[in-house]
């Protein structure tokens, strides 16, 4: 509702990526506050996703965060270390688990920021396939520089992967990062984002 509403559409590629029989740890590029939605209604799954503990805050965002997010405070090691835990749990429950590896909106120039381990370690831990998702021209629609900044305009979604963790251990969490990112810097440069 929110994206029709602002007169925003999209495409979705790769939907024959997704093997609805598994669970898979699903991570995605974040430039814009419109990715959340965009990958929530790209994906044909329920997942879980992580968020910060601050989106509690916002009015109605928050009080949905509730039935579908695992909340974490970021600046605290033992909020970390419990969200992992219960993300390990969805997972374990049978849920897809959705995260973006950047940790936050990607401010910067570059098409993609560090990496952090929490989706690569998750998806190892539990011998998980990851879907890589690539999300093009959010951030025209609505930059990530100003909080409420949204316009018209037409968004696409790449499904890509799975990459297979079976076997993998915490040595092969770079491996898996950089197959990641090199999937998502494919899609960006195809489209001009270098």
């Amino acid at each position: 509702m929110i994206l029709w509403g602002g007169l925003m559409f999209w495409k979705v590629h790769g939907r024959e990526n997704i093997d609805t029989t598994r669970s898979h740890v699903l991570i995605s590029n974040h430039r814009s506050i419109l990715d959340i939605p965009l990958n929530a209604v790209s994906y044909p799954e329920l997942y879980r996703f992580l968020s910060k503990e601050e989106a509690k805050n916002v009015p109605l965002f928050g009080a949905l965060l509730y039935y579908v997010a695992v909340t974490v405070d970021r600046t605290n090691k033992e909020s970390r270390k419990k969200s992992f835990d219960r993300l390990r749990q969805a997972m374990d429950d049978g849920y897809n688990i959705f995260i973006y590896p950047e940790g936050t909106r990607n401010r910067t120039k570059e098409p993609l920021t560090k990496f952090y381990d929490g989706a690569f370690r998750l998806a190892i831990d539990n011998q998980a396939p990851m879907l890589v998702t690539t999300v093009i021209g959010t951030d025209k629609l609505s930059s990530p520089f100003r909080k409420v900044d949204a316009r018209p305009g037409f968004m696409e979604v790449y499904h890509d992967g799975p990459l297979e963790t079976t076997g993998m251990t915490h040595d092969d969490i770079e491996t898996l990062k950089e197959q990641a990112r090199t999937l998502m810097l494919k899609r960006l440069n195809a489209h001009g984002i270098q």
